[in-house]
């Protein structure tokens, strides 16, 4: 598994991440190793080479035919892509972005192309230009993406969106993909996994209890902060238990892993395991709450588990008195909760 694991820590940005998963990740299995790889925020082409060099590194059968299986989902939708089309075909190309006050995706304009090549060298131009006077750092992680389809000619003149929908990032890679099964059957688990793992991507996290982490799912959520209240056995895809900071001065909790990090405008594509890394900055005002739990957490790690039974206790009583709406506690009903 070490080349495996190598493998794929290629596509994983956080240097902290990064080196705690050299050190435990011949402990876990070779499907989360696979599913961390198919959810990157890399170009398929990479991801392809990276799942191809697990696959050659299986000695077992069976695992190797597992491994084989994420390559030939990739190598099938990229040649849909990228190979030859049928004459007519359409890519539509949708640019996309994240509401910032709901969960949801707002799509901001619309373009057709006759060619792949036309795709990338637009978003390309589009990217430099919209970024031109910005630092390298932003540009890096733009505020938005697109959804790619290939619309193929039909007798009568229709045009018809192909099984796939590839998701791009702003400079005109394909990073993800999602297929549409209009015979109703369940798509297979290594295809599914191109597009949905970043909902249950499963690594385990080098922090503990008081820990304030950045959290950088652009550009589909963040950047922001969140503070680790709990860490379990670090296996289960729910036991990284974080505090955030929410409008209105309000902080929620949620599952690290799940990416319920973030309070609002979130569309959870990619997984926050990524980019996630410790804080060390200065916190903005409506967050310096944080330090002050951050050092009572690190003095006494229990105190997460009570911090979130009695956030989940308000917020139960808030909604059984008909309270408001937002979620949450306010931060200073949460600091009264803290000797």
């Amino acid at each position: 598994m070490e080349k495996a694991t190598a493998a794929v820590l290629e596509l994983i940005e956080s240097a902290e991440m990064r080196g705690y998963l050299k050190k435990v990740g011949d402990t876990l299995p070779l499907q989360v190793w696979l599913e961390a790889a198919a959810g990157a925020p890399a170009p398929l082409e990479k991801k392809l080479a990276v799942l191809e060099r697990i696959a050659l590194a299986q000695t077992e059968p069976g695992a190797r035919r597992l491994a084989e299986e994420y390559c030939r989902a990739a190598a099938r939708v990229l040649e849909a892509l990228t190979g030859p089309q049928i004459p007519g075909t359409v890519f539509q190309l949708v640019q996309m972005s994240a509401a910032e006050d709901s969960n949801r995706i707002e799509r901001d304009d619309v373009f057709l192309f006759t060619k792949w090549k036309a795709v990338q060298a637009f978003a390309r131009s589009y990217l430099d230009e919209l970024y031109e006077d910005e630092p390298p750092e932003e540009k890096a992680r733009p505020w938005y993406w697109y959804e790619l389809t290939l619309c193929r000619p039909e007798e009568g003149g229709m045009l018809r969106p192909g099984a796939y929908t590839y998701l791009l990032s702003a400079a005109g890679e394909a990073w993800l993909f999602m297929r549409e099964r209009p015979d109703g059957k369940a798509t297979p688990q290594p295809e599914e996994d191109f597009w949905w793992s970043g909902l249950s991507l499963n690594l385990p996290v080098p922090f503990r209890p008081g820990d304030i982490l950045t959290v950088d799912c652009r550009p589909f959520a963040g950047p922001g902060r969140c503070l680790v209240l709990e860490v379990g056995d670090n296996r289960d895809c729910c036991c990284v238990q974080v505090l955030y900071p929410c409008p209105g001065g309000r902080a929620d909790v949620g599952a690290l892993k799940h990416g319920h990090c973030f309070c609002s405008g979130v569309v959870q594509i990619l997984s926050p395991l990524y980019r996630v890394s410790r804080w060390t900055g200065q916190l903005p005002p409506e967050e310096v709450f944080l330090e002050p739990l951050s050092r009572k957490l690190h003095a006494d790690p229990l105190l997460g588990p009570r911090l979130w039974t009695a956030i989940y206790r308000y917020e139960l009583e808030t909604d059984r008195l008909g309270g408001q709406s937002s979620s949450g506690i306010p931060v200073a009903d949460l600091l009264a909760l803290v000797p």
